[in-house]
């Protein structure tokens, strides 16, 4: 299990080794799993929690039991100190007034990372409506790739092929020479975003699982399978400091 800045080891000995002795309720947990579980967490419910963030990546929990819509979530002056917001393969940014990206809820029993400008406070809106998370299509067998702690995302304004938009359904994906590190269905009319997943040596099964994804200095290419079963090579032009 790791937090912002603290990982817990379930060894076989001595059961749970780390820094990370307790879990709160204002903050976000990765856990790291050898095989898929349905995990329950046993608590007493909690009062509403007040998030105090610093400047950069914060690992928080989402406090209620009901999802409700990223756009509506977080209260309006909170708005103006948030950059971004990831979840477990999916992102949001903030661009122009409005989140971008396959992240469109924050959902009871996540955890997430909150990209913040500045240091501030705040606590989630309560009482909107709660709403279920849209579905993101399944990868084929083709594109499947393993979800790691390591996550990168390319934003995708627009993608062209000979001057025409590409179609809604053909999936955009990452590789790190010829390993799919990620994968995402084109959606026109608006941005998403790809995610691009890094190697992970925190457990012996992903070390395997993530052999060949991206490390340091890795660039990954893109390409585009489209819907009629052809494969295009992108040329990719990624805006300077973003």
């Amino acid at each position: 299990v790791r937090g912002e800045s603290q990982v817990a080891l379930n060894t076989e000995t001595l059961g749970f080794v780390g820094s990370l002795s307790e879990v709160n309720s204002a903050s976000g947990y990765w856990a790291v799993l050898n095989e898929a579980q349905d995990l329950e967490v046993q608590g007493l419910p909690t009062e509403p929690v007040l998030y105090g963030l610093h400047a950069g990546n914060n690992l928080i929990s989402y406090d209620k039991n009901y999802g409700q819509d990223i756009a509506t979530v977080f209260p309006d002056d909170a708005l103006e100190n948030i950059e971004a917001v990831y979840g477990a393969g999916v992102m949001a940014a903030f661009i122009n007034g409005q989140f971008e990206g396959a992240l469109s809820t924050l959902d009871a029993g996540h955890g997430y990372w909150l990209v913040a400008n500045a240091p501030f406070v705040f606590e989630y809106n309560d009482g909107g409506l709660p709403r279920l998370a849209d579905e993101e299509p399944p990868v084929t067998e083709e594109l499947y790739y393993v979800k790691t702690i390591n996550q990168y995302f390319y934003f995708i304004e627009t993608a062209t092929i000979e001057g025409q938009e590409i179609h809604a359904g053909d999936w955009v994906v990452a590789y790190n020479n010829d390993v799919v590190v990620g994968a995402r269905q084109y959606k026109s009319g608006g941005m998403i975003d790809l995610p691009i997943m890094g190697y992970d040596d925190s457990s012996d099964q992903l070390r395997v699982l993530s052999a060949g994804y991206c490390q340091s200095g890795d660039i990954p290419t893109v390409k585009i399978h489209r819907t009629d079963g052809s494969i295009i090579d992108m040329n990719v032009d990624v805006k300077s400091g973003s």
